[in-house]
């Protein structure tokens, strides 16, 4: 299976798609990063990491909350996934 981790931060209607990770770790880290930063400072609690990934059959998996699979339909929309 090919993998990726999404990170986003979402606060109240404004969500943003913060990049893409081979790894979960990546993403973490990434996170950790932007806490103390402008603009995610007051809101940390607006980060969520989700996983897609794409068997080798081609069907792609999403794991998280409803709001992953909205999202990253959106996302795999405007680029090859």
């Amino acid at each position: 299976m090919t993998s990726v981790h999404l990170l986003w931060h979402v606060h109240n209607d404004d969500e943003k798609l913060i990049g893409v990770y081979a790894t979960n770790a990546d993403a973490v880290a990434a996170e950790e990063r932007l806490r103390q930063k402008p603009g995610f400072v007051d809101t940390p609690e607006g980060f969520e990491i989700h996983f897609l990934g794409r068997e080798a059959s081609g069907e792609l998996r999403m794991f998280g909350t409803a709001r992953t699979v909205i999202r990253a339909r959106s996302f795999c929309g405007r680029m090859t996934c």
